[in-house]
């Protein structure tokens, strides 16, 4: 179920950003009931993957970040243009929309990434280095959010 506080804030933020932003960003938090007796996140990212009708191939190969990590690559995903590197969106936007996004999980969160995140700043090697794809687009990065009770997506998918 679409977390409604969530697109409450997105809503509110969405007339700051030019419209062509939104067909590029897919950022969405969603409620799920754990059914699981052990959480697993790399299968409920997989089952969230599929809900969201995308590709799962590859998620495998993401790599798991730190919630300050995580943070890193959704300003720089909002922020910048993931083909051009061109800012796209104002910082605060991007730094709110960031925050409200994050501010949907708890600490039981794993947050999964598409590129390296081995730095402590995300933003110029990882927009570098992406290589898995989840919107069968040549240019994606951003981040999965999977816990027992939200998951979330936080994603830029480009072809250049």
């Amino acid at each position: 179920m679409l977390n409604d506080k969530f697109e409450t804030i997105k809503t509110s933020l969405a007339s700051r950003v030019h419209p062509r932003r939104w067909q590029v960003i897919h950022v969405f938090a969603h409620d799920r009931a754990a059914t699981e007796a052990k959480f697993e996140p790399r299968i409920v990212a997989c089952e969230y993957a599929e809900f969201m009708r995308l590709q799962t191939e590859q998620l495998s190969y993401f790599c798991q970040a730190r919630r300050s990590i995580a943070e890193d690559v959704c300003m720089a995903v909002a922020e910048f243009d993931v083909v051009m590197s061109s800012r796209q969106m104002p910082r605060d936007v991007a730094a709110a929309l960031t925050t409200a996004w994050l501010g949907q999980f708890d600490e039981e969160t794993v947050f999964l990434t598409n590129g390296d995140v081995s730095g402590s700043k995300a933003r110029g090697k990882y927009l570098d280095q992406l290589n898995r794809s989840l919107f069968f687009t040549d240019r994606e990065a951003g981040v999965l959010a999977v816990s027992p009770a939200r998951c979330g997506i936080f994603w830029s998918a480009e072809n250049s």
